[in-house]
C-alpha cells in the first residue's frame, strides 16, 4: 500500500551525479516532491516562502555522510502540486509524508514559513520530533515585526496588481535576504528558486 503511493518523478531539482534520490509522494489530495540521500538517523529539512528543497542542497550532501537526509517541496512550491480550493494543513502534509517514508521520528530543520510548519507539527506530534532547529521561523499567534509588515504589505500590494516579477524582486532584495545578498553563489540559487515560484498562497 505504501509503495503504491511513492512514485518516480521525471522532473528533478538536483544533478544526477550528486546521487540524491528524487521521488513523488501521493498524499491523496496532493503530490509532494521530495529528495533524499544517506542512511542513519533522519533529518527532515523544510524550506521557506518562495523557495523549495533546492535551498538545502549543501546540507543534504554534508549531513548525508552520517544521516538519512530528506528535503521536500511544500504544497504549492517547487515541483509539488497544489490543492485547488479547500483547506489543507502543511503540518498534516509533513505527517503523511513521514508515514509514507516510514520515518517514526526525525530531527527537523526548518526555515521561515517552514519553521511555522515545523513548530505546529512538533506541538501536534511531539513523539515524532527528536530535535527542532529553526531559522527565522514564523510563529503562529505572535505579532509580526514592523519591518516585516512593511515588506509584506509592499510585496502584497505589487502582487495584487499582477506585477508578480516586480513583487519577487522587492521580496528578494528586502532586508530578509540581507546576508544572502553578500554571497553571489547563494543569491544565484535563491533567484532560480524564486523565478520558478508561482505565488498562489
Amino acid at each position: 500500500m505504501i509503495a503504491e503511493k511513492i512514485s518516480e518523478t521525471t522532473k528533478r531539482h538536483f544533478p544526477m551525479e550528486l546521487g540524491i534520490n528524487e521521488k513523488c509522494a501521493n498524499l491523496d489530495d496532493v503530490f509532494i516532491h521530495y529528495a533524499e540521500i544517506g542512511k542513519g538517523d533522519p533529518i527532515i529539512f523544510i524550506h521557506g516562502t518562495g523557495l523549495d528543497c533546492r535551498m538545502w542542497e549543501d546540507q543534504l550532501m554534508y549531513f548525508s555522510k552520517k544521516y538519512h537526509t530528506v528535503a521536500y517541496d511544500m504544497r504549492g512550491f517547487g515541483l509539488s502540486g497544489r490543492l485547488n480550493g479547500g483547506k489543507y494543513s502543511t503540518s498534516s502534509d509533513l505527517n503523511k509524508l513521514m508515514d509514507l517514508l516510514q520515518i517514526n521520528s526525525s530531527n527537523v530543520v526548518a526555515h521561515s514559513r517552514g519553521g511555522r510548519t515545523a513548530i505546529t507539527f512538533a506541538l501536534e506530534h511531539p513523539e515524532k520530533v527528536k530535535s527542532l532547529v529553526l531559522g527565522g521561523a514564523g510563529i503562529n499567534g505572535l505579532p509580526l515585526s514592523n519591518e516585516f509588515k512593511e515588506i509584506k504589505y509592499e510585496v502584497t500590494l505589487i502582487a495584487q496588481k499582477l506585477e508578480i516579477d516586480n513583487a519577487k524582486r522587492v521580496w528578494i532584495n528586502s532586508a530578509l535576504f540581507a546576508s544572502a545578498l553578500k554571497n553571489e553563489v547563494v543569491m544565484k540559487k535563491l533567484r532560480e528558486m524564486l523565478n520558478d515560484y508561482e505565488p498562489w498562497h
